[in-house]
């Protein structure tokens, strides 16, 4: 009987460190792939505010076009 419970923990230890070496591997990757949508956002985010400061920036000669034909 003492042979069969090392085998058991020995077991039961392996398995445990499977599942935490799973569990590190699966986290790991959740930070991965939310830092990687936090860098895709922050991407989107400056290309946005780009591209409303180059449409205010039209606006803006337009504008004064149109006002200085106006004069």
């Amino acid at each position: 009987m003492r042979v069969f419970d090392i085998r058991r923990r020995v077991f039961d230890t392996r398995a445990r460190v499977f599942d935490t070496r799973r569990r590190v591997f699966d986290t790991r990757a959740r930070v991965f792939n939310t830092r990687r949508r936090v860098f895709d956002t922050r991407a989107r985010v400056f290309d946005t505010r780009r591209r409303v400061f180059e449409i205010r920036a039209r606006v803006f000669d337009t504008r004064r076009r149109v006002f200085d034909i106006g004069e």
